[in-house]
């Protein structure tokens, strides 16, 4: 529990971030319209390992009750943590594999494989996959645009500011990407060289596809340089947005009890309910590389 002192210090530097301005967290994102996006990206992308442990539209239960993440003050839960997993700043693996919720994650795809599940136990496992699985996204500056602009709350009110959103690109979004910049031989976000890219939103058999293309002019990629604007606008950085730490002693605290149980089995204790284990079965170490974005319900606001 914070200390007076801690509590006073905190909620002077809220109401100095408040007055200075803050900026809404979700208009900053890109929101895929279904038809045709014209976008620019800006800068490099960052990729992105997260936990959105909260209960979501998508069937999962989240780690905790709803009310958890709902409530205001030192016992609300995060919404989404970093995967301590991932060294975000390398962009690499850490030699040492630490994630509580991917050791959650795994334990629930192994518990799967089982031969012998009750029905009960199945969806225990399957709780837990869904609400501990980890998510890959890549995520890159962009200019919307359509709208280029995201929202700043000044004095209680909203006000559009022009400046940068950020994508979140999917694997296979990214392969288009990757397609284009090997075809052209063209670092399609240099600020002078770079391009246009047209991103389009459709869907096929209920499921939504995403594909991307540059932006043509005469059957050729066409050339955007940036204006002095828009090479002026702050960059997100997403080392600084991700890169935090969490108290999973205080989310352990308030999980669903079959999750902290799952959890604080020793791996001997562990191996010995999987006595049946379907060998045949496949294991799901990593998320597939393309995933439709979880819903996010975050209302923390960035300072501005």
């Amino acid at each position: 529990m914070a200390t007076l002192l801690e509590k006073i210090t905190q909620r002077s530097e809220n109401e100095q971030k408040r007055s200075n301005g803050y900026v809404k967290t979700s208009s900053t994102k890109m929101r895929w319209k279904a038809g045709k996006n014209v976008i620019r990206f800006v800068g490099n992308y960052v990729e992105v390992h997260t936990h959105n442990i909260s209960p979501n539209n998508f069937g999962s239960i989240g780690v905790a009750e709803e009310a958890y993440f709902k409530i205001k003050g030192d016992g609300r839960l995060p919404f989404e943590v970093a995967c301590t997993d991932w060294d975000l700043k390398n962009e690499k693996y850490h030699k040492e594999h630490t994630c509580p919720f991917c050791k959650l994650y795994k334990r629930a795809v192994e518990g799967l494989k089982r031969k012998d599940l009750t029905n009960e136990e199945k969806v225990v496992f399957e709780n837990i996959k869904n609400a501990c699985k980890p998510t890959k996204k890549l995520k890159w500056n962009t200019i919307d645009r359509e709208s280029p602009f995201y929202l700043r709350v000044q004095n209680g009110k909203e006000e559009q500011v022009r400046g940068l959103k950020y994508s979140d690109l999917s694997f296979s979004m990214f392969n288009d990407v990757k397609g284009i910049v090997e075809q052209n031989n063209i670092d399609i976000s240099d600020p002078d060289t770079g391009i246009d890219m047209i991103v389009t939103k459709g869907s096929d058999n209920g499921k939504t596809e995403y594909s991307i293309q540059p932006c043509l002019e005469k059957m050729a990629v066409k050339i955007t340089p940036l204006t002095d604007e828009e090479k002026s606008w702050k960059q997100w950085d997403f080392v600084e947005l991700y890169d935090k730490p969490y108290d999973f002693p205080a989310i352990k605290g308030k999980m669903h009890n079959e999750f902290r149980i799952v959890f604080e089995m020793s791996d001997e204790e562990f191996s010995s309910t999987l006595s049946s284990v379907d060998e045949s079965g496949t294991a799901e170490d990593l998320p597939p590389d393309d995933t439709e974005d979880s819903k996010k319900n975050s209302e923390d606001n960035l300072p501005f």
